[in-house]
């Protein structure tokens, strides 16, 4: 696949896809993200030349883009990516497939309406076949808004919009809906009936939740003839909501999960704990802090595993992560911790972070987090290798992009160092195993288009990021999937 342009992040968590529909109104052009990779479907090029968006990708059989734009393009650097006229897929159709193997946290899509009727109807097919790869899809077109929902969205409308809930793909089983004003609790929507249609929203935010197959959502003004937008819901895994099995603590990959109580001591939770002991804030939204140790204890691994091998259960903090989770609008952070300067709590000498855990575990820890940050942690989570392979495995696998061949490699002594190898581009589903590794690999290495590998001049703070983008992707695919309580997890 064409590689992006070299970021910091080295992942792209937007794509911006312009069809080569009717062009952006002003109205769609102040709601496209304002950072993003851009992919044009053929004479999509024209609108986000219009637009004023450096494109990153054409592709189609290029009949209908405009040599000015095309250039434009080319002159920018963009890849053009050229495919016979007669093809089975559409424009937009290899647009959001190129766009799919970035393996984006978002899809952004506009100018897909106008023109023939079987051209707009399979557009929007399309884009709802976009869901089944845990991403969340947005199409502006015009008035009209389309969101796909992969499990669980929160919607942003006007009070008295209504919103409208229509299944494609098949029935849509396990509809629930909140802030609307006719409720839905676990119903099926049969595809082809109008059961979800002209509902009406009762707040600012609606919560669309689907447990099986996809259903459209559609939210239209108070007016008959307002502005309409439609969300576009789909299911987990159908196999997964018929064949459940329940993760709960060590086999989830918790080594240990203590949580901040008011005495400012660090108590062990039982892990049937629940977050509503976390606190809240004016809203009533849950917001909170988990810190995460990742320890390279091989304890739970069998003496023959592979990166068992060498080690005689020495336990080091590896890698110091705080994960912030927002209720309210779904925000996902992730700070890196482990080597910074600071004023240890028990001692009052400065010294690296992860020094404060040696001195007096996790709760000495939490005090000198708090100390220099002002950060209150309410959950503290040990994951050693075996514990990150079960966390993963709870969730099946995790995506990750990857614009180009990737291993870890030491140059110096001409071996790899956790056998990580991904030798095929694109948006690959890593299980338990290829995940510990890709992590762990600090020796990071990618091959350009001649051929040659090239060591990632980050070195840890690469890996840092890494691992960053890693844990992100993880706890996203575990909150799509319903997890709520992170010491259990329900598939």
């Amino acid at each position: 696949m064409p590689a992006p342009p070299t970021t910091d992040d080295q992942q792209w968590h937007t794509v911006l896809v312009f069809g080569g529909g009717d062009p952006p109104t002003e109205l769609d052009r102040s709601r496209l993200p304002a950072t993003a990779l851009v992919i044009a479907a053929d004479h999509g090029a024209d609108h986000a030349l219009v637009c004023g968006r450096p494109v990153d990708l054409v592709v189609g059989d290029l009949d209908s883009v405009s040599t000015r734009a095309l250039a434009a393009a080319s002159d920018a650097g963009a890849a053009i990516e050229r495919h016979p006229r007669e093809k089975d897929e559409s424009d937009l159709e290899l647009a959001l497939r190129r766009a799919l193997d970035h393996c984006p946290r978002r899809i952004v899509v506009t100018a897909v309406s106008g023109g023939r009727a079987d051209h707009e109807l399979a557009n929007l097919l399309v884009i709802a076949g976009a869901a089944n790869r845990d991403v969340d899809v947005d199409v502006f077109s015009g008035s009209d808004r389309f969101h796909v929902v992969t499990g669980r969205r929160r919607l942003e409308v006007e009070p008295d919009q209504i919103v409208t809930l229509l299944p494609v793909h098949g029935p849509a089983i396990g509809v629930t809906t909140l802030g609307l004003h006719y409720p839905l609790s676990n119903e099926t929507l049969d595809a082809g009936t109008t059961r979800g249609i002209s509902n009406v929203a009762a707040a600012s935010n609606v919560e669309v939740e689907v447990t099986e197959e996809p259903c459209w959502s559609c939210c239209q003004g108070s007016e008959p003839d307002g502005p309409t937008s439609a969300s576009l819901g789909r299911a987990a895994n159908a196999a997964v909501g018929q064949h459940r099995r329940h993760r709960c603590g060590p086999s989830a990959g918790f080594g240990a999960l203590l949580r901040r109580d008011t005495s400012r001591t660090a108590r062990a939770l039982q892990l049937s704990g629940s977050l509503t002991e976390v606190e809240r804030d004016e809203s009533g939204d849950r917001v909170l802090n988990i810190l995460l140790v990742g320890s390279d204890s091989s304890a739970g691994l069998d003496p023959d595993d592979p990166v068992a091998v060498g080690r005689v259960g020495e336990q080091n903090s590896d890698v110091m992560i705080i994960a912030h989770l927002d209720e309210r609008d779904g925000t996902v952070a992730a700070v890196a911790t482990r080597d910074l300067w600071v004023e240890i709590s028990a001692t009052g000498r400065n010294a690296k972070l992860n020094s404060a855990l040696a001195i007096g575990g996790p709760a000495e820890l939490i005090d000198t987090i708090e100390l220099n940050f002002g950060i209150p942690i309410n959950f503290y989570v040990d994951v050693d290798f075996a514990g990150f392979r079960g966390l993963v495995e709870a969730v099946g696998s995790v995506d990750v992009a990857f614009p180009q061949p990737a291993r870890d490699w030491n140059a110096q002594h001409n071996r790899t160092q956790t056998g990580f190898q991904q030798l095929e581009a694109g948006c690959i589903a890593l299980g338990p195993e290829e995940a510990l590794a890709y992590v762990r690999s600090r020796h990071y290495q990618t091959m350009d288009a001649d051929g040659v590998w090239h060591t990632d001049p980050g070195g840890d703070l690469g890996r840092i990021r890494r691992q960053q983008d890693f844990l992100k992707r993880l706890i996203r695919k575990a909150i799509d999937r319903g997890a709520r309580n992170p010491s259990c997890s329900t598939i």
